[in-house]
């Protein structure tokens, strides 16, 4: 099938799957509904000091909603769809460029579909496609990454994570000063408190400490999420293959590395190391489909562990869709 039929269909049929999901199933569009809403009621100082999003994000869908409100044959869910649509375009065209552009499709539809972030969580649509255009890129990478990803963090704070991307001193670089901050990150955050609120951050210790609490119920992300797991696998394995993969497969590699790594630092502060976890599935897509695969016991014991996560993500889809339809 020719590559633009293909791009067409796909875009159609991922534009269905987000009316679906944003009517159905979608965790996080109530919150936006809600800022559509003040937004048409009140002035941007108002929204900037009641919502916590990032700056950029915030002006701009405060400036999307005031013309969608002023034009009253739209309403807040046509400016979600077009939101989201032509983020679903957009990574449609990076999955174009890629050697297996029709599996990328697919491990993007069966990775993402109910948490697709387009129906759900339009900041993280965001960064997933700024993380998949950062991974594609191979020349004067430093320059671009550096820029793209100070443009992503005025849209989500997680933006960071482009800079893994660069190269592998960058990757080694951040992976280490993580694993230095684990170690010192209470007595780094009560020291900063007085001029910024951290308290969001804080593990349960330093948190009971701040707050003088000796009882502090937060519940850790598992040591035990398989997909946790089959992502450190794969990682394991890529860098045992790392010199047969392409440049932009090690920049995905080092994305997936990244949240694996991520993931444990922050085991007790679930809303970062879910989030990171989640955002990195996306990592997956051009790890595996970027470049002509070089078929050794690598590429064989890493699909197992990917069809292991696309396995337990199509059976979380069935048990959501059936626990819908039978309410």
């Amino acid at each position: 099938m020719d590559k633009k039929i293909t791009l067409i269909l796909s875009y159609v049929i991922l534009s269905i799957c987000l009316l679906a999901i944003m009517h159905e199933y979608s965790r996080d569009i109530d919150s936006y509904k809600v800022l559509y809403d003040q937004s048409n009621l009140y002035n941007f100082s108002f929204i900037h000091e009641k919502f916590y999003y990032e700056y950029v994000f915030l002006f701009l869908f405060f400036i999307f909603s005031k013309l969608f409100g002023f034009l009253q044959f739209l309403n807040f869910y046509d400016l979600f769809f077009i939101l989201g649509s032509i983020l679903i375009f957009l990574k449609l065209k990076i999955f174009s460029q890629y050697h297996y552009f029709k599996i990328a499709i697919f491990l993007y539809l069966a990775l993402q579909l109910i948490s697709m972030h387009e129906g759900s969580q339009l900041r993280s649509a965001i960064i997933t496609f700024f993380l998949l255009y950062a991974i594609s890129i191979e020349n004067n990478k430093i320059l671009k990454v550096l820029i793209l990803s100070v443009i992503s963090i005025f849209f989500h704070k997680v933006g960071i994570i482009l800079l893994v991307t660069i190269s592998f001193k960058f990757f080694l670089f951040f992976s280490i000063s993580l694993i230095v901050f684990f170690f010192l990150k209470d007595t780094f955050i009560l020291a900063v408190l007085n001029f910024y609120d951290f308290t969001e951050y804080l593990s349960a210790k330093a948190y009971a400490d701040y707050y003088k609490l000796e009882n502090v119920v937060q519940n850790p992300s598992s040591i035990t999420n398989s997909i946790f797991w089959a992502q450190l696998i794969i990682s394991v394995i890529g860098f045992f293959n790392y010199r047969n993969l392409s440049n932009i497969q090690k920049s995905a590699l080092y994305v997936v590395t990244f949240s694996v790594i991520s993931y444990l630092i922050f085991l007790y502060t679930p809303n970062i190391s879910s989030r990171i976890i989640e955002l990195s599935l996306v990592g997956l897509i051009p790890l595996f489909c970027s470049s002509k695969i070089k078929l050794n016991i690598f590429w064989y014991t890493k699909s197992i562990f990917l069809f292991y996560i696309l396995f337990y993500q199509s059976t979380l889809y069935t048990i959501l869709f059936y626990s819908n339809y039978s309410k």
